[in-house]
């Protein structure tokens, strides 16, 4: 459980994530060519680990289809997406309009030095903030200054969270949100489409494709899971490739703490129930699943070739908003890019050369239903074994008086 939270995090807010936008995922239709096994690595894969079989892993195709209801939340968000914001200045703010406004709070008479902000955007009536607050925002024109007296949540304060607070609020921008309606101008100013049924049916195969590639993506890095845990892994490894399976991660964390406004070992505890040795840990089986991707694409040749290389990295930025493949590098570097482009020749290879079975997507989810409660169920069994080994050492202690 605690590898699948954190391969999350770190596709989240690393390459992988990006990669994983990548036409090449579904489900390794758009096959790669042969590669080479000639690489720029400053060592030999196969001096590091033994693999396990690779060839012959169990997989799945999945017959995805897509209500109506899921068409239609697609085209809502396409319009959303799409939505116009006017400046308000002639009315008071009203709900689900988009308030910009700054902050702060006190306690008797103390300011909280965690408990404010400029220039803090929400939309009012979507319980963003504080529901007091919200309230007598209501009505407010930009530029009116107003105190509220509320309870402080933990949301907005570490240091006095609960505590009775008085907000001052200043509004500094309103603004009106305007949905476009779906109809043949729309199609025709926002979408390459010519009538709004063809872009319905278009839709609809969008949401098909987004769903397999949610499923592939999980797939292919179970089946590369699958090899990593069936290999054998010497106690020496190159340290530089897991200095930078290192840095990756901890980048990621650390990201993503700053993002939540958490301190690590908060987000680690509190949204992964991990400690820095399950981090550890995972740092170890992200090297080992690079030096098995590097094995297997030595051993099948399925490193990329320089013109591969260019291919792929144009692809990549393009899909990914990148202006050019210099400003991508600029991010990144030229080896996590190629990595990128080897791991999913690899994952793709061993989809082709897995044993298939065809499911619907009513059997998939009923899959992914029960591998959840199975998940659930060790962690009850986990808790359990807990308190048994607790006991186990009260036992011996009071052996020892």
């Amino acid at each position: 459980m605690k590898k699948l939270l954190i391969t999350t995090l770190i596709l989240c807010l690393s390459m992988t994530m990006l990669a994983g936008c990548s036409k090449s995922k579904d489900a390794a239709s758009d096959k790669k060519e042969t590669g080479t096994s000639k690489n720029d690595l400053a060592f030999n894969p196969e001096d590091y680990v033994t693999l396990g079989d690779y060839e012959g892993l169990k997989a799945y195709e999945v017959d995805f289809d897509a209500t109506d209801e899921e068409v239609e939340d697609a085209i809502s968000d396409a319009l959303y997406e799409n939505a116009t914001y006017t400046d308000v200045t002639d009315r008071g703010a009203k709900e689900e309009d988009y308030v910009t406004f700054d902050y702060s709070a006190t306690v008797d008479g103390k300011e909280v030095e965690d408990c404010t902000d400029t220039d803090y955007e929400i939309q009012l009536g979507n319980e963003e903030f504080d529901e007091a607050i919200e309230k007598e925002m209501v009505g407010k024109k930009v530029g009116e200054t107003f105190t509220v007296n509320t309870e402080i949540s933990e949301d907005l304060s570490t240091t006095n969270a609960e505590d009775k607070g008085v907000f001052t609020i200043t509004m500094k921008k309103i603004q009106e949100e305007t949905v476009p309606t779906l109809d043949l101008d729309y199609v025709k100013e926002y979408t390459d489409y010519t009538s709004v049924e063809d872009y319905k049916k278009g839709m609809k195969e969008s949401v098909i494709e987004s769903k397999k590639s949610d499923c592939n993506e999980q797939l292919f890095m179970d089946l590369l899971q699958n090899v990593v845990d069936d290999s054998e892994f010497k106690e020496d490894y190159p340290q530089e490739l897991y200095d930078d399976c290192e840095s990756m991660i901890n980048e990621s964390i650390d990201s993503s703490a700053e993002m939540f406004g958490m301190s690590r070992e908060d987000l680690l505890a509190n949204f992964y129930g991990m400690t820095e040795d399950d981090v550890k840990n995972e740092v170890l089986n992200e090297m080992h699943s690079r030096l098995v991707v590097y094995a297997i694409a030595k051993k099948e040749s399925l490193f990329l070739t320089d013109s591969q290389y260019e291919k792929f990295a144009e692809e990549f930025s393009e899909e990914n908003g990148y202006e050019s493949v210099e400003e991508l590098e600029e991010d990144y570097g030229k080896e996590l890019i190629a990595y990128e482009g080897i791991y999913e020749n690899v994952t793709s290879f061993l989809f082709d050369k897995a044993e298939k079975t065809s499911m619907s997507e009513e059997e998939y989810n009923s899959m992914n239903a029960e591998e959840g409660e199975t998940v659930e169920d060790e962690d009850e069994t986990d808790t359990d074994d807990a308190v048994e080994i607790e006991d186990a050492d009260d036992v011996d202690a009071e052996d020892e008086e």
